[in-house]
């Protein structure tokens, strides 16, 4: 009773963290609303070529990064991923049968 469930898109993990998807959803004050505001915080990071986004930490991780002659000037792969973003926000609720009898 009361777990808030959220389910999305490639677009939307690639773009935000666990941490931000849980600040959103305590600052909110719904469901509706928490779903709009993660997918404008995924939307924003999508588009920030300064963002060291998911997407990019795991590009790093896997051996892609920036040329190597970069990488001697300090640079780096990072920036947010341009994708489609879909976000779907939920609350389990009890919800009572009433027996017929």
């Amino acid at each position: 009773e009361g777990d808030m469930i959220v389910s999305g898109s490639d677009g939307f993990f690639d773009n935000i963290f666990d941490q931000e998807i849980l600040g959103v959803i305590n600052e909110s004050l719904g469901t509706d609303e928490a779903a709009k505001a993660l997918a404008e915080l995924a939307r924003k990071h999508s588009v920030d070529v300064t963002f060291d986004s998911p997407y990019s930490m795991e590009a790093r991780s896997r051996g892609f990064d920036v040329p190597w002659w970069k990488k001697l000037l300090g640079a780096k792969l990072v920036g947010g991923k341009m994708d489609d973003i879909t976000v779907i926000v939920a609350q389990v609720k009890t919800v009572v049968i009433p027996d017929d009898e």
